[in-house]
């Protein structure tokens, strides 16, 4: 089953973070009340095999902004991380994709 977690405050968390991703669209999330830094955190997504029928899923939000990244994310293909402010997306890209470091 996927649903949402949801904290309040702001949570020190370590471990790691698993999420089912099916392909349907809905995913599984963390919805933190407060602030939330991702370090020390790794992301352990169960991803669909398949093309998924949604290419983006919100994986955390945080009303008090995100700092940090994951420390590791266990991600296969055109998965991709996208960071903002206050939260963390999964996407799937699709064409051409050219990574600069």
């Amino acid at each position: 089953p996927t649903g949402t977690l949801t904290v309040a405050g702001s949570p020190t968390l370590t471990g790691t973070l698993a999420v089912n991703v099916p392909a349907n669209g809905a995913s599984d999330s963390l919805a933190v009340a407060g602030a939330l830094d991702l370090t020390g955190l790794a992301l352990l997504p169960s991803l669909p095999a398949g093309t998924p029928s949604v290419s983006s899923h919100t994986l955390v939000t945080a009303s008090g902004g995100i700092t940090g990244a994951f420390e590791s994310a266990a991600l296969t293909g055109p998965w991709t991380l996208v960071y903002s402010a206050t939260s963390v997306r999964l996407v799937y890209n699709t064409g051409t994709l050219i990574r600069l470091k």
